[in-house]
């Protein structure tokens, strides 16, 4: 998985270190077998409209995005063995559980995301 992107919102950095998963395996297994999320990172999924906790050991806030940026949904504190879904998404934003609410992140909500430069 790359760590590549960072995520604006109203022009604000709010997280620098979001890893890419965009290949039919790194979207598969996710998170699986982690045994945390620091408190900083982050999960970008693309293309994905839903997300399956099987596997998980804790819990985990996920925003559903458009191509563009705009929140459709926010599920915050899902637990292991649960599922996500928005199906007019076309990205999810895995957070460590209580990052939407603490950024402020909700539905309508504009966000950047920029690719850092190697």
């Amino acid at each position: 998985m790359k760590n590549n992107m960072q995520m604006y919102v109203n022009g604000q950095l709010v997280l620098d270190n979001i890893r890419v998963a965009d290949t039919v395996w790194q979207r598969f297994v996710g998170l699986i077998g982690t045994k945390e999320f620091a408190a900083n990172d982050a999960l970008l999924i693309m293309p994905c409209n839903s997300v399956h906790m099987f596997g998980m050991r804790y819990p985990i806030d996920v925003v559903f995005l458009t191509r563009s940026g705009t929140i459709l949904k926010v599920v915050c504190k899902l637990k292991p063995m649960g599922i996500a879904m928005c199906a007019q998404a076309y990205q999810a934003l895995e957070l460590p559980a209580g990052t939407a609410v603490r950024l402020g992140l909700a539905v309508r909500k504009e966000v950047t995301l920029r690719a850092l430069m190697d």
